[in-house]
This record gives structure tokens, sequence and C-alpha cells, in this order.
């Protein structure tokens, strides 16, 4: 899948995935006209952090929306 005709620019791309690679969360290598975008370990790492707050605020949003208490002390 192209990121570009999908999530903007290729100059924005190109800068946010620059950043990744100094965060070290994903390194790009030119394969002939194209870029390989891969995840690091610690990209993977980070990946899953967001699942699991991602899941969080959606089970937080279901309790919300039933009336329910939210507090997760």
């Amino acid at each position: 899948m192209e990121l570009s005709k999908k999530h903007g620019t290729i100059s924005h791309l190109s800068i946010v995935t620059d950043q990744f690679v100094k965060e070290g969360l994903i390194t790009k290598e030119k394969k002939g006209r194209e870029i390989e975008i891969s995840l690091t370990e610690e990209g993977q790492e980070f990946l899953g952090i967001l699942k699991t707050f991602d899941d969080f605020v959606i089970k937080q949003k279901e309790k919300i929306e039933k009336g329910e208490e939210t507090n997760e002390n």
C-alpha cells in the first residue's frame, strides 16, 4: 500500500518518517523507486503501548456510554 496516496503528501510523510527514524521507531530502505519502511523492536514495543492505551480508551468510552463508573483506582 502506498502511504502517500492515503495519508498526505510525499513531503509531509518524509518529514514524519524521518522523525520516526531519528526516534528509532522505524527503518527506511530504498528499494528501486520505492522506500520500504519497517518497525524496529522499539517501534514494535511502542505500537504495543499504543494499542493498550487505545483498548483502555475504548473501554472507558463504552463505560461512559453505559453510564458506568470509569475510575480505575
